[in-house]
This record gives C-alpha cells, structure tokens and sequence, in this order.
C-alpha cells in the first residue's frame, strides 16, 4: 500500500510505502505503519492515554486542525485548506461510547480532526 501524506493542501509532501493500518475502535485514529521516519515530512503527535483524556476538566483551552468544506468567508479557499480552529472544552458524556463535547467554530465538513490540548 502507498499513500501520500498532504502537510499542505496544494501539493503532496511525501509518497511513503506501508506495511499495515490498524483502525482503533473508539477513537477517529487509524494507526499507519511504515519503516520511514516520519518526522522528517511531519509533526508527530502522541496519542492521548484514555486516563488523560477522562481527566480533562471544563473550560479549558483546546484547538484542532482540520480540513473543511470551505464556505461563508472561507468559501474561495483552494481545496485542501487546513484550518486551525481554538476553543474550549466542555464535558464528557458516555452513551455506549464515551464521546466529548466541545465548544468550538470549525468549517462543515471538518469531522474526525483532532481535538488538541
């Protein structure tokens, strides 16, 4: 499997070979693996324990990156803009999944980016 990683939405910075994907069941992250060193092309972040994200209290500041579907003054952007989005965070709440409410402007279409603290 090859995939190209998009750091800007205009052009592909880097077309790396894959050995495997692994999806986690509850979170919106795949798990990519590859024999490549990464951090050369990108901002490697670390995935969140589930003790730290059931600690995380109201109110306090997050924001995310995501690419939208761009509209309202955003509406000329070329496709692939990312956008960064600040806001706050609001509570946990758990129906069978555990899910987290936030308060936040983010473009339509800007579902599964990641909330950063």
């Amino acid at each position: 499997m090859r995939i190209s990683i998009l750091q800007q939405g205009s052009k592909v910075g880097h077309t790396l070979e894959v050995f495997g994907v692994q999806m986690l069941q509850y979170g919106d992250v795949s798990l990519v693996y590859t024999y490549e060193d990464l951090s050369q092309y990108m901002t490697i972040r670390k995935i969140a324990s589930e003790k730290t994200m059931k600690s995380l209290k109201s109110n306090i500041p997050i924001h995310m990156y995501h690419y939208g579907k761009p509209s309202g003054k955003y509406k000329y952007d070329p496709a692939g803009t990312i956008y960064h989005s600040k806001g706050k965070y609001s509570m946990t709440a758990c129906n069978v999944n555990p899910i987290g409410y936030y308060q936040m402007m983010a473009e339509p279409g800007s579902f599964g980016a990641a909330v950063l603290k």
